[in-house]
Parts: C-alpha cells; structure tokens; sequence
C-alpha cells in the first residue's frame, strides 16, 4: 500500500511541476515522511527527482537551453563538495527535520537577494541549490526566481527548471552513493517511484499548452515602487494611478489582492465600485489590512514604527496615522 501510495504522490507532484514549473519536490518532500524510513528520505527523494526533472526536460527537449549547462554544472560540483560533509556531520535520521527548517526559512526569507546578476548567477545558484540540497532535499523555488531574470515566458521556465534541477539532482545522488548511502536496497520503491513520475512529467508536458499563463497587473502610486517590481517581474503590467478610477477593462480580472492598501484610501465607496466593475462575474478580491487596535499591533507601533517616525521625520507616530490610517477593519 505504501509504495501505491509513492507511486500516487510521485505522478502527481510531477504532473504539478511539469505545467507549472516548480512546487512537486517540495510536496513530495512533506508526503514521504511515515511511508519510508527518514534515513532514507532525502538520498532517496533526490533519486526520485533526478529521475523526474530529466523527463520532464526529455519530453520538451527542444526548449532546453543548453547555455545553462556549464556554469550551472560547475557551481552544482562546488555545491556537492561543500554540502556533502555536512550530510557526514548529520545524521540521515535528522536530516528531514533539518529539511523541514531550510524549507520553510526558503519560502519565508528573500533568499534570491543574494544571489548576484549577470553570469555568474547560474554558477552561485548551482552551488547553492546543490550544496543547501544536500541536507534540504527541495530547494527548487529559488532557481525559479534566477531564470526568470532570463526568460519569463512559461514553456522555457518550466524545461529549463528541469534542466538545472537534473543536474542539481544528478550530482545529489551520486554524493550521497559515494558517502555510503545504499541504493539497491531501495530499488523497488525508486523503480515505482520514478514509473509515477515519468507517466506525471509526460502528461503535464502535454496538458501544458491547455493551461493558460497568467497576466499580472501591478498598481500602485509610488512610481519607484513600480520600477523596484518590475526588475522582479519584467512579465506583469504595471500602473502608476491611485485606486479611484482603474485604467482596467470591466469584468476582465479574476482576482485582486490589496495588500495594506485599504486603510489608506479617503474614497473607499468610490474604490469598492471599480473593484466590483473590474472583477470577472466569480471574481475575488482577497486584502490585508493592519490589526489596529491589537496589543501585538500597539507594541510594533510603540517600539518600531513610533521611534523610526520620530528619529527619522521627527513625526509624531500617532499624528500620522490619525491622517494614514482612516480605516479600519470595521468601516472595511
């Protein structure tokens, strides 16, 4: 029953990541756990996706841009080399809990900052990836963020994330046969394992064309605000305006997000009309407004937000958000 149940979950994170382009190894990742010893886990998951992302590159192989090779194979060896005798200071049995800590800091700190522009990005991201992977086992969402500095249309995402993450993989596996892991003793497990994500990587390449990319709009009235996003998102279209009337065809948004906006607006009827005119007819708009009045939120005000108003601006802190914050969750 448990290697159905891998074989199950192994289709379908490689089905996922095959139309989206990343996500299916962190996923996999979080299932395995219960259904295989956690000593074998991470040597036998980087098998599993060694075996998943060179599929997913095989079936498309003609968006594959072979210039990545070199560099990201040279920083992957680096990476291999640094990583691997922390995987001898570790044991195999706590290295998942040491993966579940680097996974959730990976999706919560900006970790893309420090990787550098230019060309050596794709030799800092191979070291990186490979060297963090040997004790992390999914690391794939930051490669994502670096090659979409090169080529944001999706189709090329989506084959050249598999092919970094091949070899990131590749080089894993045989770190980790050379420090002594035993493979053939997880044969059939890796053999099922890599059926599912094969038949998963072959069925998303072919489902891909049917699931349509995304456009994005930024709006916002901080024009350098804008010029920071888009160095991030070259694809998305961005708007310099305010909120009270939207330069946005009716009904041709699906959904909208308000992050720490509404708080702000004087006219928020005049706001929630264009939204209600902008939104498809199963439209949704989801927004984060501040806990005000919250003790967590008086003490951020009182300890940070209040001394960084009066060192900098010398401003009074509840002056300016008797004038900032005119709504609350309340009138929202």
């Amino acid at each position: 029953m448990d290697l159905i149940i891998l074989a199950l979950a192994g289709f379908a994170t490689s089905l996922m990541t095959a139309i989206i382009g990343l996500g299916g190894d962190v996923v996999l990742m979080l299932v395995m756990p219960g259904l295989i010893p956690l000593a074998a886990i991470i040597p036998v998951h980087a098998f599993v996706q060694f075996i998943s992302n060179a599929a997913r590159v095989g079936f498309a192989f003609n968006h594959a841009d072979l210039k990545l090779l070199v560099p990201l194979t040279l920083g992957s060896s680096v990476g291999a080399l640094i990583g691997s005798p922390a995987v001898g200071w570790v044991s195999f049995t706590v290295l998942p809990a040491v993966a579940g800590v680097i996974i959730l800091l990976l999706l919560w700190l900006p970790f893309d900052r420090f990787i550098p522009k230019g060309g050596s990005a794709l030799f800092v991201l191979g070291v990186y990836q490979t060297g963090l992977g040997m004790v992390s086992g999914a690391t794939g969402p930051l490669g994502a963020a670096v090659l979409n500095r090169i080529n944001t249309e999706r189709e090329w995402i989506v084959v050249n994330t598999g092919v970094y993450m091949t070899i990131n993989h590749g080089l894993r596996t045989v770190a980790f046969a050379l420090l002594g892991f035993a493979f053939n003793a997880w044969w059939l497990t890796i053999t099922v394992m890599s059926v599912g994500v094969i038949a998963g990587a072959g069925l998303g390449t072919r489902l891909r064309q049917y699931v349509p990319q995304k456009n994005y709009i930024g709006i916002d009235t901080n024009w350098d605000a804008l010029i920071k996003f888009a160095t991030k998102h070259p694809e998305a279209t961005l708007i310099c305006t305010s909120g009270g009337k939207l330069p946005i065809e009716s009904e041709s948004i699906d959904i909208l997000f308000s992050l720490h906006t509404l708080e702000h607006i004087y006219y928020l009827g005049e706001f929630f009309e264009e939204v209600q005119r902008i939104l498809s007819d199963n439209g949704r708009q989801y927004f984060v407004i501040p806990a005000e009045g919250s003790y967590l939120f008086y003490l951020g005000r009182k300890f940070v937000t209040g001394p960084h108003l009066r060192k900098k601006y010398k401003l009074d802190v509840n002056y300016v958000m008797d004038r900032e914050h005119i709504n609350d969750a309340k009138r929202v």
